[in-house]
């Protein structure tokens, strides 16, 4: 969050309170404006790194989450390790149908 000024503890705050997994279901509404907050706010969350790896499982989840996240922050920004990150999930042709049993 180099460009972005926040209060220490913030980030990780909104992160456990579960924030990213109910901005990710608002990525789905049917309203524009919801839709748009919600990714502008998951962008600046995919700077913290507990907040990436949800959001990643999401995306793998449900590919359209991705597309509309890239929509709505073409002019704001998202991590470069979250990026590239995605761009490494994709290399890997992991299926979103793929669950991992421990």
């Amino acid at each position: 969050m180099s460009s972005q000024h926040c209060i220490p503890g913030v980030p990780a705050a909104i992160v456990s309170a579960n924030v990213v997994h109910l901005l990710c279901d608002l990525l789905s509404s049917p309203e524009e404006q919801a839709q748009g907050s919600a990714a502008i706010a998951l962008g600046f969350l995919s700077f913290h790194h507990q907040a990436e790896r949800q959001l990643l499982k999401r995306c793998r989840l449900e590919l359209q989450l991705m597309r509309i996240l890239l929509h709505y922050n073409r002019h704001h920004k998202l991590a470069s390790t979250f990026l590239d990150r995605w761009k490494h999930v994709k290399e890997l042709g992991l299926s979103p149908l793929c669950k991992h049993k421990v």
